[in-house]
């Protein structure tokens, strides 16, 4: 997409590059956001259709009227427009943060006569809401990431044993096996961190994780292997 003081402005011929370029982020761990007018048929493009399909990905309509989009009001003034916009992403964060329709409290200014123009830029407000978003799916991330793994100095001083045969581990190469294994799963994107406060409101069951740690080598050729899994629970 292209950005300017016009707007954003998306060729129906950019939109497959788009496709593997958010195709690619969710792969990698990475987050995308595709946001066009909610009426817009691009939405009904293979190409559209075959993104808001995958797994992870969410697709939520904000009333920019919400945010406080305006535009030339029919007396000369400004006046709320409600303009409809379709996001998708696969960050759950920001979804949340920009899933708000019009509370039906106020009038707005149809988007006629050479007034859509006016509303063509995102309003600061709703430019604040994304990056709102985006700050929370940060935190989110950081604290599933913080739960998983012990902190370097916390590992370094303790005593760190092979899961299996039982014998102790070096803890320094404890440290550099989790951080692959956290790394393998944000680049595999399994999950969507969320606070066990969230889960909790919503009634989900909360599964507590453990680590597994062995060395597949010997004692000149060490091969630390690492692995975050679930405990088993009774659901009777």
């Amino acid at each position: 997409m292209r950005g300017g003081r016009r707007g954003l402005r998306q060729p129906p011929s950019t939109l497959p590059s788009q496709r593997v370029c958010t195709g690619a982020n969710t792969r990698q761990g990475r987050y995308f956001l595709h946001g066009h007018p909610a009426s817009a048929t691009s939405w009904q493009l293979p190409v559209m259709q075959s993104l808001v399909e995958e797994p992870g990905v969410t697709v939520v309509t904000v009333d920019q009227c919400m945010y406080g989009q305006t535009t030339r009001g029919y007396d000369g003034g400004r006046g709320l427009a409600r303009k409809p916009t379709r996001f998708a992403t696969n960050s759950p964060a920001i979804a949340a943060a920009l899933n708000r329709r019009c509370s039906g409290m106020h009038d707005h200014v149809g988007l006629i006569g050479g007034r859509a123009a006016a509303a063509a830029i995102y309003p600061p407000a709703l430019c604040r809401a994304i990056c709102r978003g985006l700050r929370e799916q940060k935190r989110l991330d950081s604290a599933a990431g913080t739960q998983s793994l012990q902190s370097s100095e916390e590992v370094a001083t303790a005593v760190a044993y092979d899961g299996v045969p039982g014998a102790s581990l070096d803890p320094t190469r404890v440290v550099t096996a989790r951080r692959e294994e956290m790394q393998f799963v944000r680049d595999q994107a399994v999950w969507d961190p969320l606070s066990e406060e969230t889960a909790r409101a919503n009634g989900w069951d909360v599964i507590g994780t453990k680590w597994i740690d062995i060395d597949k080598g010997d004692a000149e050729r060490p091969n630390y292997r690492s692995r975050l899994v679930a405990q088993e629970y009774n659901t009777s």
